[in-house]
């Protein structure tokens, strides 16, 4: 890898390397990118997380629905101002770190250099957004390959929305497929994201 503390030598060492090395070399500095994104962004969360503990902790449950907006605010004002970049990107740093706390396999992934940060963001959505009754504990593992089959309609179809997830990913998730398929109860919506419909006849 070329050298992260001189930028001259590192311009040099970059012209002078062979192109058969240069692929190598990017690679690994890219994945080394990842890993101290990931860092920043969950530092930035726990930077975030405790002024907003500050102002909230102390308070009794009233006090505490009271400030509430007012400490997210403050926790995001805090991250743009300790890492100089907008409110709307210090916002988003936020929730994204909270939302990993829930999910330690892309968490995981994301500091292992795994994910960039906008890959990692759509999977955390889509974990998000799925219904209440649809197990997708990303924290567990999963047994047996085959899905499991929703209840059936009165149509005599039964319904299965499958997300979309990057291969990738899949060998993390599940090392054993090539597929992750999640189910929705009958009557519910898809999640806000990209998704197939498939049914299959009542046996």
């Amino acid at each position: 890898m070329f050298t992260c503390s001189d930028p001259d030598a590192a311009e040099a060492a970059i012209a002078s390397t062979s192109p058969s090395e240069l692929g190598e070399a990017a690679r690994e500095h890219l994945r080394s990118s990842r890993r101290h994104e990931a860092r920043s962004l969950l530092a930035a969360h726990r930077l975030g997380q405790a002024v907003y503990d500050d102002m909230v902790m102390s308070l009794s449950a009233t006090g505490q629905m009271r400030v509430r907006n007012g400490a997210d605010k403050a926790a995001i004002g805090e991250i743009s101002l300790q890492l100089g970049f907008s409110r709307t990107k210090a916002g988003t740093w936020f929730n994204l770190g909270d939302a990993l706390q829930r999910l330690p396999k892309i968490r995981r992934a994301y500091l292992a250099g795994d994910l960039s940060t906008h890959r990692m963001s759509k999977m955390v959505y889509a974990a998000q957004t799925a219904p209440e009754d649809c197990v997708i504990d990303l924290a567990d593992d999963v047994s047996g390959d085959e899905p499991d089959t929703a209840p059936a309609g009165a149509d005599g179809t039964i319904l299965v929305w499958t997300i979309l997830v990057h291969r990738r990913m899949l060998t993390i998730l599940r090392p054993l497929s090539i597929s992750r398929t999640w189910h929705w109860s009958w009557g519910r919506g898809p999640p806000p994201t990209r998704c197939c419909r498939t049914s299959w006849p009542r046996q």
